[in-house]
């Protein structure tokens, strides 16, 4: 029929009536300032990763940093396990919590933000103390105890200068058992 179609000087074109759908946006208020999923096309106006997958519920993201806080409305009831493996004293530093948001915060919940996997759940390896900081021996301790404890993927958002051989073994332990290593590429700017 599209060839007949053609055929005759007065159309135009001929195609098939193609059904078409929005792309997976999230009903989140503050997702328009998360600028990374866009760049990442995470989510978008055209197909995007959420139309593929937004996480799963069986799919664990490890945050090897400084603690989750339970009372973030977007963080309440994503923690599957957590353990802690750095001397706390006084109350968390945030930034675990921040990442936490980045990887999983829940979705399509009208509250704040949508996590890049919205629908995983979290590990909570406490390896940085309250002022940010921890020892190599703590993060990997983390990293080991995300990987035995089924992390898919283990974020370090984390970083230092010196080569470490214990938490390269660490980061080669959690490949070999098939979890993803992401890790931060620092901020200071220097390659």
């Amino acid at each position: 029929a599209i060839r007949r179609y053609y055929q005759d000087p007065d159309v135009l074109y001929a195609e098939p009536d193609y059904i078409v759908k929005a792309a997976v946006r999230t009903n989140d208020p503050l997702l328009d300032r998360q600028w990374h999923l866009f760049k990442t096309a995470a989510a978008g106006t055209q197909t995007s990763a959420w139309d593929t997958s937004s996480g799963a519920s069986g799919v664990k993201i490890a945050i090897v940093d400084s603690g989750i806080s339970d009372s973030h409305p977007d963080l309440s009831g994503k923690v599957a396990g957590r353990k802690v493996f750095a001397n706390i004293t006084g109350s968390i530093n945030p930034h675990g919590t921040f990442v936490a948001g980045h990887a999983a915060a829940k979705g399509n919940n009208s509250v704040g933000i949508a996590g890049m996997a919205y629908n995983s759940t979290l590990l909570d390896a406490t390896a940085l103390g309250s002022d940010g900081s921890g020892a190599a021996s703590g993060i990997a301790d983390g990293v080991r105890w995300a990987a035995d404890s089924g992390a898919k993927v283990i974020n370090l958002s984390l970083g230092s200068i010196f080569y470490m051989a214990a938490l390269e073994d660490a980061i080669d332990y959690a490949w070999s058992k098939g979890a993803v290593i992401v890790a931060a590429a620092g901020n200071s700017g220097n390659s």
